[in-house]
């Protein structure tokens, strides 16, 4: 649960902050999020994967578009954009077979298995 919520934290800062204050406000918000993410992910694995690094590039990089234009519209985007290039690595790494699920599941088994047990029964 905990990994998964990092993933969405900026946008749900994001979400939240724009609701009260404005949208620089909340961009600057968003990127601050991102940061600590990534510093939470080194200091957890002692290591940035490449996973991160697209995170941190697409929250800098829609945010910064988003401030220029003044349109929240590029910053929220960020969940599509991220589902697209995730889909297009996996069809991408299936075809070279090289299984990018196979080699997530291994390096990341045991934090997944951690967050199971913190889930609740529906």
């Amino acid at each position: 649960m905990t990994s998964l919520l990092l993933i969405f934290a900026p946008i749900i800062v994001f979400t939240i902050v724009d609701a009260v204050a404005p949208l620089k406000t909340a961009l600057i918000s968003a990127v601050a999020i991102a940061a600590l993410e990534v510093g939470y992910t080194y200091y957890k694995f002692g290591e940035l994967d490449a996973i991160t690094f697209i995170v941190l590039f697409l929250v800098v990089a829609l945010a910064g578009l988003s401030f220029v234009k003044e349109s929240p519209l590029f910053f929220k985007l960020k969940p599509a954009v991220m589902s697209f290039i995730f889909g297009a690595v996996l069809v991408g790494s299936y075809l070279l077979d090289e299984p990018m699920m196979k080699t997530f599941m291994n390096k990341y088994g045991d934090v997944m298995r951690e967050n199971v047990g913190e889930m609740s029964p529906i």
